[in-house]
């Protein structure tokens, strides 16, 4: 594990591969340096988080998206507004995934 003022990065084997999470907006320029040195021929694939969308990793190959997330507030949960059918076979979850 590297752990810097900016982000952290755990370093795997073949299947788990270099997973970087930002922590702060503002990488210094030797911070980025070392981002950079740390996808440079690594072992098994590469995945950085940036929740603040400010870091440029294009130089890299990586893009920029933006995963959904969904906060709600403690409390009662309201009725489904649409109809809501469990989905209990292997076919039928495919179906689901589908629509």
């Amino acid at each position: 594990m590297i752990q810097r003022r900016t982000f952290l990065a755990l370093l795997g084997d073949e299947r788990a591969g270099t997973r970087i999470l930002l922590q702060e907006p503002d990488p210094d320029a030797e911070e980025l340096a070392e981002l950079t040195a740390l996808t440079d021929g690594p072992i098994g694939p590469v995945g950085a988080e940036d929740p603040f969308s400010s870091t440029d990793l294009g130089h890299l190959g990586m893009r920029n998206w933006q995963m959904p997330i969904m906060l709600r507030r403690p409390g009662p949960v309201f009725a489904p507004a649409m109809e809501v059918t469990r989905a209990q076979r292997t076919q039928e979850l495919q179906a689901a995934s589908r629509s």
